[in-house]
């Protein structure tokens, strides 16, 4: 099934925002020149910016248009601080992380997985946790 195409459009902004070829602070094109270069109705480009806004690479000023906005890069490794410092850390970097725990089941892992818990061999068990992270800029 092909994308609908609000998401081809704002996949395309997307690229060109990340190329630089829309720069930080950089008004994107009107919405009628959107329409026309992308051939689409102004609702199908209203969807495309306001797809846009809610990945935070845009604003959108009531009369003045929609302004790219500045993308910080965020760059976080786990082994090299223990994971439970991961909210302030990012907190000092001016950016909001909220973890929501999606599943905590207990599986039994692959042999693999096994040999680097050294897990007994009679009952090779573990929890598996799944979390969904959501960082606001």
């Amino acid at each position: 099934m092909p994308k609908p195409l609000h998401l081809l459009i704002s996949e395309k902004l997307r690229d060109r925002i990340q190329e630089k070829i829309y720069q930080p602070g950089e008004q994107l094109p009107s919405e009628s020149q959107l329409i026309q270069e992308f051939n689409v109705s102004r609702t199908t480009i209203r969807q495309a910016i306001a797809n846009l806004i809610n990945q935070g690479l845009v604003l959108s000023y009531q009369g003045k248009g929609v302004f790219v906005t500045e993308q910080r890069k965020v760059t976080y490794s786990l082994s090299s601080s223990a994971a439970m410092f991961l909210a302030q850390d990012m907190a000092n970097q001016g950016l909001e992380l909220t973890v929501k725990n999606l599943t905590l089941e207990l599986v039994t892992p692959p042999p693999t997985v096994q040999n680097i818990l050294q897990l007994p061999t009679a009952s090779p068990k573990a929890y598996l946790q799944k979390n969904f992270l959501l960082l606001m800029v």
